[in-house]
């Protein structure tokens, strides 16, 4: 029999540098916080991009409806207009050339309040 043989030809295992327990239950328990650590970091960065995104959505909606009242406010003025273009029309001898101006007046104002809003 060769050294390191056991009984029945197999090979025994050798003995290696002894390593302490205590060491690799320091090293296991320090990555274990470690660990912990990267998770809590994790958890903080994802509820960061939670809260984000949620005033990223209320600033979007704010300024939506600030723009939804813009144009709110400026409809009854197109209303009468309207309104005034009509009645107009049909107290005219050419009600088709009353109307038409009227709604050309009417239109104008429409382009200058969109023109407003897409700048």
């Amino acid at each position: 029999m060769t050294q390191g043989e056991g009984h029945g030809g197999k090979e025994t295992p050798k003995a290696q540098p002894e390593i302490e327990t205590a060491d690799l239950e320091k090293q296991i328990e320090t990555e274990k916080s470690r660990q912990k650590d990267y998770l809590n970091q994790q958890k903080y960065a994802q509820a960061n991009i939670e809260n984000l995104k949620k005033e990223h959505d209320q600033k979007i909606e704010q300024i939506t409806n600030r723009g939804k009242k813009r144009i709110a406010s400026q409809l009854p003025d197109i209303i009468n207009e309207l309104e005034a273009t009509i009645n107009a029309g049909k107290s005219a001898e050419n009600p088709q050339t009353t109307m038409l101006e009227g709604l050309e007046m009417t239109l104008k104002k429409l382009k200058k309040i969109h023109d407003e809003q897409t700048q």
